[in-house]
């Protein structure tokens, strides 16, 4: 099944409630890591880039 990469709050609970599965821009980084598509520096280094650029982290995991 094809998921959705969402990080606003609306967007994630409609998509959840379409039983769409969610990922979002850390998730993405985490998995793309996990499958070794990238080295875990520069996954810190693009979430360091996006927090600079205004990226907020809501601290829980949805």
């Amino acid at each position: 099944m094809l998921g959705a990469c969402v990080d606003e709050k609306k967007g994630r609970s409609i998509a959840r409630m379409m039983g769409i599965p969610v990922l979002g821009f850390v998730g993405l980084l985490l998995m793309t890591v996990q499958k070794n598509h990238l080295a875990p520096a520069e996954a810190e280094q693009m979430l360091e880039v996006a927090m600079q650029r205004g990226f907020r982290l809501s601290g829980r995991r949805s």
